[in-house]
């Protein structure tokens, strides 16, 4: 954020999972994500969060941690029909996450 000597990146995706029926909601998504990212060799330190739920405002979002070293992520997601979106903030300090935490709560991310 302005001013802060590490600066927090933001990505926003949106992904299409009509392809993958199973995924009902942005638990299931996450659960594929963690299902294929323990297949891969990861470096040591390097940790994933289970897959966590939280309400944001009027939303419902899952979420999912990672972090290496002072490396921290964490990706927010909701699914909208067969859409995925996902916000992924990494960030060192509990400030930068709680900027995010804010964003999602009061932003309208509705579909058409």
């Amino acid at each position: 954020m302005p001013g802060a000597k590490a600066n927090s990146i933001i990505h926003i995706s949106v992904e299409d999972v009509s392809d993958n029926p199973q995924i009902k909601d942005a638990v299931d998504y996450f659960d594929m994500m963690r299902s294929q990212i323990s297949t891969m060799k990861l470096s040591a330190g390097f940790s994933v969060s289970e897959v966590q739920a939280e309400k944001l405002g009027p939303k419902q979002f899952a979420f999912l941690e990672t972090s290496s070293g002072s490396t921290r992520k964490r990706m927010y997601a909701t699914v909208r029909g067969t859409r995925a979106l996902m916000f992924t903030i990494s960030y060192s300090s509990a400030d930068d996450l709680a900027v995010l935490r804010r964003m999602l709560e009061e932003g309208n991310f509705s579909l058409k």
